[in-house]
């Protein structure tokens, strides 16, 4: 009798031995499925899964574009205004300034079409120092009024490791000769460089791995004629990347365009219909803001922020 009580007890323990071994192997080795699914998921950099980064003024890069004819004009209007609050901001011309801190940019003319040779060199320069620093790249024109408190807030929301533009919208028709029918509909969304373009790491990581943060790869696909349309091309240029990285990916295709047709504004008289609306709610930027236009919103946004 006592033989077969322990004969039991002895059952028992292996049992209890066995139920235990194979518990703890099956959470020290997680299903196939599940080892897929997260190594694909963390592979992608396409959609990260959360956005927890912390943000300072120092992540965002301004680049701004001007010229011989207007640069001394401009550009002190805006140091004396929205360049203020800024810690990273970068002035690109073709000609010195002895009054100016300007990125003198060689072999390039002063005419309105060299803008879309600055644009590039622009984001060349800018990637080459700030890579590994910044999250996101400003491009703005010596005449717009950026509403720098709105932008650091809006930016703070976004996840500059997304394949993201941001900036105002619209529609365009290039020639049939200037647009490549393997790749792109003969319209397509694109944002409007006067009213700013941001760009996030993420984008400008994959303009850099494609070719695109190159003027001379950009002038021998697109032609001398398209660098006279300098966000026209570079939207046909971003709409490209960012094909190729659904077809990397196996996604189907999602622009990498954020419209925000209102609050960033391609006028700047506050007489007009379009820019009433920044005298209502807080606008990032107005375009087109010369003399008095740019002190008339700087004081407008301040005293907004003040509660005046």
């Amino acid at each position: 009798m006592l033989f077969r009580r322990l004969w039991y007890l002895l059952l028992l323990l292996v049992f209890y031995v066995f139920i235990n071994i194979h518990f703890s192997t099956r959470n020290l080795n997680p299903d196939q499925n599940s080892i897929s699914e997260s190594r694909f998921y963390t592979n992608s950099s396409y959609e990260p899964k959360q956005y927890n980064e912390q943000f300072d003024n120092d992540d965002v890069v301004f680049l701004i574009i001007t010229g011989k004819p207007n640069q001394d004009d401009r550009i002190p209007l805006q140091q004396q205004t929205w360049m203020r609050y800024t810690t990273q901001t970068y002035i690109f011309s073709e000609t010195a300034s002895g009054r100016l801190p300007l990125i003198v940019l060689p072999n390039i003319t002063d005419s309105y079409a060299s803008n879309g040779p600055k644009f590039w060199d622009a984001l060349q320069w800018a990637w080459e120092r700030f890579q590994n620093r910044a999250k996101w790249f400003a491009k703005v024109d010596d005449d717009t009024f950026v509403n720098v408190h709105e932008i650091y807030k809006l930016l703070k929301q976004k996840d500059a490791r997304k394949f993201t533009v941001y900036g105002r919208c619209g529609e365009h028709f290039l020639p049939e000769t200037h647009v490549s029918q393997e790749t792109l509909p003969k319209n397509w969304t694109f944002v409007d460089g006067g009213a700013g373009t941001f760009i996030s790491s993420y984008a400008m990581s994959l303009l850099n791995l494609h070719g695109f943060l190159n003027k001379s790869k950009v002038l021998q696909r697109h032609g001398s004629t398209l660098f006279g349309f300098q966000d026209a091309s570079f939207g046909e240029i971003i709409a490209e990347i960012a094909r190729r990285e659904t077809l990397r990916y196996n996604r189907t295709f999602t622009s990498p365009f954020i419209c925000e047709d209102r609050r960033l504004q391609h006028q700047c008289d506050p007489k007009h219909p379009e820019a009433k609306f920044c005298l209502r709610q807080r606008c990032t930027t107005l375009h087109r803001c010369r003399k008095d236009l740019m002190l008339f919103w700087h004081r407008h946004f301040s005293m907004r922020r003040l509660g005046t």
